[in-house]
């Protein structure tokens, strides 16, 4: 009986031996990084949860997690990042998981900024974000309505494709286009040689955030007065491959179709979207068409580096009604300015950029990114007055070392840029041929401009201690133009150079964290502008050799942080610049502007964020936001042809702008939101003599995403402008009337407008 028993005994410690040993070689052991989607940036502190097990990453972003069986799902999370879960199904992997950002707690977000990714917190500079939450607010044809949601900044938009973007003021008085306000596509220059920018060719579909920097940032970008804007492409989510495509319709005949195809692995995503934006528009002579192809795409060439590549191609032929006299406006705002409509003018380009970048990591805390970019732009442009041609080829390279170990980084780097811009005029004879539009004329001018700039940016960066951090850098920029005249029909030669005198630019921050949610900033930084085309140009075509960049310092100070258990978040920031060498464009003909440095402004502003978020029900939330920006900006100096102007208003500047809404979100697919924008009084010439109306707009959207047979089905509509408001959505301030005719200062925004859609993904 006792034998029986010790058998029995030893029979039963095997079985718990062999039972013990299974169950160790059963566990798998999985590994991984957690990052920021857009900059791969770690994220320390992100939350890692399987079904049997959960932890927290390291400083690096990295965790260890052993489950018991293949396949599960992992659960990640991160305070300012939306929560995301995968599938694993391979065992003894390491994988990278990027997490998108949400519209809450973006203090604790990771951006670009200072081309050291850093959470927002931790940035002594004025920092506005649009996320894909926020960019759903509107139907994503154009950026205008969020971009106008970040305090400082104001985009007028007269059409699809007559835009300007301000920045605490500055571009106010750039005739047409956006100037003096630099911007990139994930490091790639967006702007040209003489600073104009043109965000509208790219469309949204292929932005996963922006990041807009506001004031003088050129200690690290070069010029820039008002500001940078940072592009953020997409990328494919994680270890997925998918197909989707979407299609909006809506008033005006106006309809925005985009197909897209992303696949990434374990470290190397690539997204390609197709786009086409077609609208008969709402005034007379406003027909747009633009066709899109993008690819973004970025590939782990080893554990500690990866090559990124952006290629964009864009087809656009946009009609322009131009601005209307006040008259016209009031009654007719549907009608074209009358010569441009019996020119049917437009604007038609073919446009391609190329970008490739290589990150990588050279020495344990030494680290090497390198760019190279080529753009080309060819175009026709039928105007009542001339009909020009025009052809752009840009190219360039940046390069930037950095060396970080806590709690002390520096990095330096130079930016090269030469763009070569020809363009030439004909007459434009539509006047002989009543009803057909422009017809070509004889040659009246043959130019070629070279823009030359290179940049040397260095920085650093030092924790204090756990409280303090200081931020220091310098800017050195050296910028020329050249002009060459192919016109030989008259006597006049218009060749010549002009090189700009070298620009310093220093900046020096702060930044005291008072708490883990409550952070302090302040910002002491200087930034400058070279002449646009116009301004860079005389009346008779030849060099403007004593025109100078506009120059400017800026004083900030600003706090951020959440409260009330993070519900709340907060930023706002308090600001004066003062802006020397004023560049003015003062019209002296039909179509020709003269630049000279005539004036002196200075900026003072405040600026405010506030966002509260809180749960209704287990599955629904409501967040809600008020924006809003105070401006008194003033001319300290400026005598016009001898009327002086000093103390007055800022000419194309409201005085306040005010954005307020509601945000639904759901667990059940559901969305929707609510928003309004209030914009004061404008001042339409430098005199202060005319002031556009203040307006109040007001917006909606509603959607539903649901699953069905493995597809998923996104179904929306949405109304803007639900009151009805007329208002000008663009203005052409100190507009002067020839031949007797009144002067046209106003671009009709749209009347109450309707439209809906549908986006069906797969992924497999």
């Amino acid at each position: 009986m006792n034998g029986q028993n010790m058998k029995h005994k030893i029979f039963l410690a095997a079985a718990l031996w062999i039972f013990c040993l299974f169950s160790l070689w059963s566990q798998v052991m999985i590994s991984g990084k957690v990052v920021d989607g857009t900059n791969l940036e770690p994220l320390p502190a992100s939350h890692v949860h399987s079904p049997d097990n959960a932890t927290i990453t390291n400083s690096e972003g990295v965790f260890q997690l052993e489950v018991d069986t293949l396949p599960f799902l992992l659960v990640i999370s991160h305070v300012g990042y939306m929560t995301d879960t995968i599938k694993v199904t391979e065992p003894n992997t390491s994988i990278v998981i990027p997490l998108a950002i949400t519209s809450n707690n973006l203090h604790e977000v990771i951006v670009s900024a200072s081309h050291r990714n850093v959470s927002v917190k931790n940035t002594p500079a004025s920092i506005g974000l649009i996320t894909k939450e926020t960019m759903r607010r509107d139907d994503q044809t154009m950026i205008t309505p969020a971009l106008n949601r970040i305090p400082g900044v104001y985009m007028h938009s007269g059409t699809m494709s007559t835009n300007r973007i301000t920045i605490r003021g500055i571009g106010a008085r750039t005739p047409y286009g956006t100037n003096k306000i630099r911007a990139y596509f994930d490091h790639i220059p967006l702007t040209s040689g003489v600073g104009e920018t043109t965000l509208e060719d790219i469309d949204m579909s292929l932005f996963e955030r922006v990041e807009v920097v506001k004031g003088p940032n050129s200690s690290i970008y070069g010029s820039g007065l008002g500001g940078v804007i940072n592009i953020k492409p997409a990328m494919a989510g994680f270890n997925t491959t998918s197909l989707s495509s979407s299609g909006m319709y809506g008033s005006y005949n106006t309809y925005h179709l985009v197909n897209r195809f992303s696949h990434s692995n374990y470290g190397n995503h690539i997204n390609v979207v197709h786009s086409l934006l077609k609208s008969d528009g709402y005034r007379e002579n406003s027909n747009y068409f633009r066709e899109s192809l993008g690819l973004t795409g970025r590939f782990s060439t080893s554990e500690h580096s990866h090559l990124s590549v952006i290629g964009t191609y864009t087809y656009l032929k946009s009609h322009i009604p131009s601005a209307l006299d006040e008259e016209t406006y009031q009654i007719n705002p549907q009608n074209a300015a009358y010569t441009w409509n019996a020119a049917q003018g437009f604007e038609e380009y073919d446009k391609a950029m190329l970008g490739i970048s290589y990150q990588q990591q050279i020495a344990p805390d030494w680290f090497s990114n390198s760019s190279v970019f080529i753009n080309y732009r060819d175009a026709f442009e039928p105007r009542p007055f001339n009909i020009l041609r025009e052809n752009t080829i840009g190219s360039g390279m940046r390069q930037t070392i950095r060396f970080n170990s806590a709690p002390f980084s520096v990095y330096a780097g130079i930016e090269m840029f030469r763009d070569q811009y020809q363009w030439s005029t004909f007459e434009n004879r539509y006047q002989e041929v009543p009803g057909q539009g422009s017809v070509l004329g004889v040659q009246i001018s043959d130019n070629k401009q070279i823009r030359e700039y290179y940049n040397v940016y260095f920085q650093a960066n030092m924790d204090i201690n756990h409280n303090i951090s200081i931020v220091a850098g310098a800017n050195f920029n050296k910028s020329k133009y050249r002009l060459a005249d192919y016109y030989n029909r008259d006597t006049i030669n218009q060749a010549g150079d002009n090189s700009f005198e070298p620009a310093f630019s220093p900046r020096i921050g702060l930044v005291f964290h008072s708490s883990d949610n409550i952070h302090f900033y302040t910002n002491l930084s200087h930034g400058f502008s070279p002449p646009g085309l116009e301004e860079s140009l005389r009346s008779d075509g030849t060099i403007n050799v004593d025109i100078q960049p506009e120059k400017g310092w800026n004083m900030e100070i600003g706090g951020r942080g959440g409260l009330l258990n993070d519900q709340l978040d907060f930023d706002a920031s308090l600001y004066y610049m003062i802006i020397n060498d004023l560049l003015v464009a003062q019209r002296d003909s039909f179509d020709a502007y003269v630049g000279s440095n005539a004036g002196e402004t200075r900026h003072l502003g405040i600026e405010f964020v506030v966002n509260y978020h809180h749960s209704i029900s287990n599955n629904y939330t409501l967040n809600y936001y008020l924006n809003g920006s105070v401006m008194h900006y003033r001319f300290h100096e400026f005598i016009e042809r001898g009327i002086d102007h000093s103390g007055n208003e800022l000419t194309g500047v409201p005085s306040e702008i005010f954005h307020a809404g509601i945000d639904l979100r759901s667990t059940e697919g559901f969305y929707g939101s609510l928003n309004s924008e209030y914009v004061g009084q404008i001042p339409l010439n430098d005199a202060n003599e005319l002031f556009s109306d203040n307006y109040f707009v007001l917006r909606s959207k509603l959607g539903y995403i649901f699953q069905l047979a493995g597809f998923e089905f996104d179904v929306y509509g949405g109304i803007q402008n639900i009151t009805d408001t007329k208002y000008a959505s663009m203005l052409q301030i100190n507009a002067v009337g020839f031949g007797g005719s009144n002067p046209r200062y106003y671009y009709p925004g749209e009347p109450r407008n309707y439209y809906g859609g549908l986006k069906i993904a797969y992924t497999f």
